[in-house]
């Protein structure tokens, strides 16, 4: 047998015996249930860490639309807040949303409104500067 045809079969077989190794000593714990096991027994040691596990929501955006809110209640006529809690009933009072709440939505869906709108303009007006300079 030539030596390049036995070295070929060794390095053949040895990939082979390598393989059945790696797949007969693997451990039968899944990897992902170990470490979710591992985050659900961790416990906070201080009140920050207590806290930093509160979802990212409950931190940061309910406290903005909470304040949000309690601004807008405050600057919003009674007329209108009224209004909008019969609506709010009518609707049978979804999320048990507060009309404050439902004012502050309405008011950061028309800021993101406008800013959508105006984006695109902007973009168009230097679009129409560019060529004009080009053109000259």
């Amino acid at each position: 047998m030539e030596p390049m045809t036995l070295l070929i079969a060794l390095v053949a077989a040895g990939a082979v015996l390598l393989i059945v190794y790696a797949l007969s000593s693997g451990s039968s714990v899944d990897p992902v249930q170990a470490r979710l096991t591992q985050l659900g027994t961790m416990e906070a040691k201080n009140l920050e860490e207590l806290e930093l596990q509160a979802p990212f929501v409950e931190r940061t955006l309910r406290p903005l639309g909470t304040a949000l809110s309690s601004r807008l209640a405050r600057s919003t006529n009674q007329s209108m807040t009224e209004r909008v809690e019969k609506r709010l009933a009518l609707a049978g009072n979804p999320g048990d949303i507060r009309a404050p709440d439902w004012i502050a939505v309405k008011a950061v869906g028309a800021v993101v409104g406008v800013m959508a709108a105006v984006r695109p303009a902007r973009r168009a007006a230097r679009m129409d500067v560019l060529a004009a300079i080009a053109t000259d």
